[in-house]
């Protein structure tokens, strides 16, 4: 046997193939790596505005704490200057009457903003 006769060749179809198949690999590849990047742009920007919104709420609850505290103060101070029992009962049901409608508007509006911020942070991770 020559050296000749022991030389394998890879058929030139079949080197077609395998160069077929390598392209359609690396194209598969590349779009999942696009889709990846893709994918990871929408989550640090639904992450970046969840903080911000984040942020915002907490400043709203901190200022509807301050106003909260502020009219218990002044509350506070009504009911020290109060004259009589009818007095006391009289800025008890204002302050109570009161309270209940602040409380309700406060608890819609974080309810809104709460969804809101939902919202917000959905809608990043459908863009493009």
């Amino acid at each position: 046997m020559t050296k000749d006769d022991m030389r394998f060749e890879i058929p030139e179809h079949l080197r077609e193939m395998a160069d077929q198949g390598l392209d359609q690999a690396r194209k598969a590849f590349e779009e999942y790596v696009s889709m990846t990047h893709g994918a990871l742009g929408n989550i640090e920007a639904a992450a970046s505005t969840a903080q911000t919104e984040g942020v915002e709420l907490n400043k709203q609850a901190v200022a509807f704490a301050e106003e909260n505290i502020n009219s218990a103060f002044d509350y506070a101070q009504k009911l020290c200057s109060a004259k009589s029992y009818e007095e006391l009962m009289q800025l008890n049901k204002a302050f109570i009457e009161k309270q209940m409608e602040i409380a309700g508007e406060q608890a819609r509006v974080m309810s809104d903003k709460t969804a809101n911020a939902a919202s917000q942070t959905a809608r990043k991770f459908t863009e493009k």
